[in-house]
């Protein structure tokens, strides 16, 4: 019973958001309560990096110390990172060793559990994650006074809390899997618990995702972006410098507040073509909002762009290019 986390986590990867309203909730106790239960003893913490690089060198850090519970603790950044998504998709990372020119092989089997005080969870980590929120509905929680402290209780109680959940899972099994679930991609062998959780009447852990998809800002930005786009030139295929020259004349209602908002994507705040051509070859083909930015090279091989409304676009194609093959 001692080696309960490492053989059931072996080939789980997955993200939890343990949000609160307020500081001095209880996220940290809930995430050390968490890790006793799972492996009997507290979780390794880590602060959040200020940069890419800096996460990566700090998750990669904890992976290399063999921590299966990480816990990234108040964040006050969005959630977010190319590194993050890698381990929490990918059964093996290779990171750079810091102060060498290298990289070592880890294995990611690892639940990842971010805390913050209302905290954003953006870009692809919004498909991989969990929310659980905690709200004491007080103005100071911390001032909150109880008669007991749940790790004493995890501590004292871990061999019947694990018995238990092995228990539910066993009992579904043993019933035929009665509740199959459509899986989520990526972490299919997740599945068994939400069915388990969803054959006793609890509510089903994924559709958390939808409120984390729907919160998430860099989507709402490109939704704004798109709204913009389409009320300005409709379907109308544009380049860049045309798009630039009407924002100079003012000849164009609403090109001046399409610039402005893909001038908001550079590094400086301005019209650079390279860097707002980088930001749209990201959401080609994206939906949002109903809408999608479409792009294609005109006959001189300049680049061109357009915003099409998905429904009308899916009503107008032919049945043959519906296939997704």
């Amino acid at each position: 019973m001692a080696d309960f986390c490492s053989a059931p986590m072996a080939g789980f990867y997955a993200a939890v958001d343990i949000e609160a309203p307020t500081a001095g909730t209880g996220k940290s106790l809930f995430c050390e309560t968490l890790g006793i239960i799972a492996m009997g003893h507290k979780p390794a913490m880590m602060s959040q990096g200020k940069t890419a690089e800096e996460q990566e060198k700090r998750l990669s850090s904890v992976l290399m110390a063999g921590d299966p519970v990480i816990v990234i603790d108040n964040c006050d950044r969005p959630i977010e990172g190319d590194f993050l998504c890698s381990m929490l998709t990918q059964e093996w990372v290779q990171p750079r060793i810091l102060g060498k020119s290298e990289v070592m092989r880890l294995p990611t089997r690892n639940l990842v559990v971010a805390t913050g005080n209302n905290p954003e969870v953006a870009g692809d980590v919004t498909r991989w994650t969990l929310k659980c929120r905690l709200d004491a509905q007080v103005e100071r929680p911390d001032q909150l006074q109880y008669d007991f402290d749940p790790r004493d209780e995890a501590y004292a109680d871990r061999a019947q809390l694990v018995v238990a959940g092995l228990t539910v899972i066993r009992a579904y099994i043993a019933a035929g899997r009665p509740k199959p679930l459509d899986k989520i991609g990526s972490f299919e062998q997740w599945n068994i618990i939400r069915e388990a959780l969803v054959w006793l009447d609890m509510p089903d852990p994924a559709e958390l995702r939808e409120q984390i998809f729907d919160d998430d800002p860099r989507k709402g930005e490109l939704i704004d972006l798109l709204r913009m786009w389409w009320n300005a030139f409709g379907d109308e295929q544009l380049t860049l410098s045309q798009l630039a020259a009407m924002h100079e004349s003012g000849g164009r209602t609403g090109a001046a507040e399409v610039v402005t908002e893909l001038m908001a994507k550079t590094r400086y705040n301005l019209f650079n073509p390279r860097s707002i051509g980088k930001y749209l070859s990201t959401q080609i083909d994206r939906i949002a909002g109903g809408l999608m930015l479409r792009s294609e090279n005109d006959s001189s091989g300049v680049k061109r762009y357009w915003v099409v409304s998905v429904e009308q676009e899916t009503k107008s194609e032919p049945e043959e290019r519906k296939l997704p093959f």
